[in-house]
């Protein structure tokens, strides 16, 4: 086989990120896949091209759900770009490290997501101090740290990537502050600071049009069912769910897009149970379960979240064996964690309180 032509190896790495972007997620798939294979058919498998593709398309399939696929490419990346770089490359090897903790964080696997994160923001401390590239790790980190209940220390790095941030000179209601603005509203809601949430919620930017989706507004979204969630009001929360599930529907990419839809049916069952329709409540909480079991890890404190949601629903449904096996199946996760945040912790406790007292 020829090889590829000049910088096709660029060109389909480029057109795979701009297609991601746009939630072209099936295209992009192809063409960072193709990147990477032509990278290794040309260069050889140890090679700076193959590294940066693979990191590529590892991220991708995290994003869309094919977990396990997406954390064996991006740690084989890690251990390449060590062998190639060093374990303190401020360029390659930090950019691998801030992927994969990303991935991990989102999988479920806490401690390995803070260690990555943290030896990526610890690069760009030393090498990188003030910049942009530092904002973005320092929020990376602060991410993990919420999910863990690191309440305060999270809250001080996300303080610090807004400074570094205004510093830049990035307007607050624009696109590039919006991730910080999120973390601070997830940050508010684990914390049961409602107020502050819907605060940081309500500074996000509505677009013109909703109709151009992307993981941004699917987030912005879920975001606001949750702040509705958490201020007692189903029928918002209700809409901002079901808003959620029908663009991933209409968005042809539903395939890609199940960590987005277990989170919209999350809320949906919330929602529901929180109106006392236990019935559609059991059945979106289903939904979540089931998703979740396919995107994330056996251990991740998210499936434990959905698992203690329809546990509570089954119990007020008069079922109260299901509900204890799934309580079950949620404290068996939870034991698996050392350190976990009380945002998840106490419904747990509220639940197996509310078993023990029936």
């Amino acid at each position: 086989m020829a090889p590829a032509a000049p910088n096709a190896v660029k060109y389909y790495a480029d057109l795979g990120e701009a297609q991601s972007q746009r939630l072209e997620l099936a295209a992009a798939e192809r063409s960072l896949r193709a990147a990477w294979t032509m990278a290794k058919r040309d260069s050889g498998d140890e090679h700076i091209d193959v590294l940066q593709t693979q990191q590529r398309l590892g991220a991708l399939l995290c994003d869309i759900g094919r977990t396990q696929e997406g954390l064996d490419l991006l740690r084989g990346a890690k251990e390449l770009a060590i062998r190639l770089r060093g374990a303190d490359d401020p360029f390659h090897t930090r950019a691998v490290l801030s992927a994969l903790g990303r991935c991990e964080a989102g999988a479920g696997d806490l401690d390995a997501a803070l260690a990555d994160a943290q030896a990526a923001t610890s690069i760009d401390r030393s090498r990188r101090p003030g910049s942009l590239d530092l904002a973005q790790r320092v929020e990376r980190e602060a991410a993990v740290l919420v999910e863990l209940g690191r309440y305060a220390p999270a809250q001080a790095e996300l303080d610090e990537a807004a400074a570094l941030r205004v510093q830049a000179k990035q307007p607050r209601d624009g696109e590039a502050f919006a991730g910080n603005l999120r973390l601070q509203a997830a940050l508010a809601l684990a914390r049961g600071d409602t107020v502050g949430a819907r605060e940081r919620v309500a500074e996000l930017r509505v677009e013109a049009s909703e109709s151009a989706l992307s993981f941004d507004r699917l987030e912005r979204r879920l975001l606001a069912a949750e702040a509705a969630l958490a201020s007692g009001d189903a029928a918002a929360a209700s809409t901002e769910s079901l808003a959620v599930a029908q663009a991933i529907a209409r968005s042809g990419e539903a395939d890609a897009l199940d960590p987005g839809s277990a989170r919209a049916a999350l809320d949906a069952g919330r929602a529901a149970a929180l109106a006392h329709d236990t019935a559609g409540a059991s059945a979106s909480l289903r939904r979540a379960i089931g998703l979740r079991r396919k995107v994330m890890l056996p251990t991740s404190p998210q499936l434990a979240e959905a698992l203690v949601a329809l546990a509570s629903v089954e119990l007020d449904r008069g079922d109260r064996a299901a509900a204890r096996t799934l309580a079950g199946e949620a404290t068996a996760i939870h034991a698996a964690h050392p350190e976990l945040g009380e945002h998840y912790r106490r419904p747990l406790r509220d639940l197996m309180a509310r078993l023990g007292a029936e």
